[in-house]
């Protein structure tokens, strides 16, 4: 069983599949991991642990694929997040979600994420990929979507950050704003949190 988490929202929520912290993010910086905003609610609820480490348990069957279809092709939602936790941790695991967004093409799949080494070439138009962006980031893409990572307040935080669209967090909650997975701009500036 995959545990799907779902917000509120006049969308009636984006629903969310989450994996562990830190060991899928194979690509995170030395800042990603001391910042990590998903480590909070991972310390703090044996629940959160529990269903985020059972999903990365089903993601490595070969059923996995099956199973996400059936939990997502009748849900009456536009979009679907990837990772509040966690990461495309290996080119086998991110296959299956090209396999998964292909098949239930009727959704926008969203995720935010620091693997840019393994092969995009065959992604599905209808898995929208924002690169995130750390000061520490390394070989950074040329090309795509970007999420920039920026604390004025903190001293890591002094790099060079194009003009984008500046998310309006913590006023407003992604299932709130929207704005991302509506919009899709090419540039998104988020405040570390």
């Amino acid at each position: 069983m995959v545990y799907i988490t779902k917000g509120n929202s006049k969308l009636k929520g984006i629903p969310i599949f989450s994996l562990p912290p830190e060991d899928t993010c194979i690509n995170s910086t030395p800042l990603c991991r001391k910042y990590c905003y998903a480590q909070k609610a991972w310390k703090q609820y044996i629940r959160v642990r529990e269903t985020r480490n059972k999903n990365y348990i089903e993601s490595l069957k070969s059923d996995f694929v099956n199973k996400m279809i059936n939990e997502i092709q009748f849900m009456n939602v536009q979009f679907f997040r990837l990772h509040e936790s966690g990461d495309f941790y290996s080119q086998e695991y991110l296959n299956k979600w090209f396999e998964i967004a292909r098949k239930v093409s009727h959704i926008t799949f969203f995720a935010w994420t620091k693997s840019w080494n393994l092969d995009w070439s065959n992604k599905p138009d209808n898995l929208i990929i924002y690169w995130s962006i750390w000061p520490d980031s390394d070989d950074i893409p040329k090309e795509g979507k970007f999420a920039y990572i920026t604390d004025s307040s903190n001293k890591d935080f002094n790099y060079n950050i194009p003009d984008g669209f500046n998310c309006p967090y913590p006023e407003k909650t992604c299932n709130q704003c929207m704005y991302c997975f509506i919009k899709q701009p090419d540039i998104m500036i988020f405040r570390k949190h």
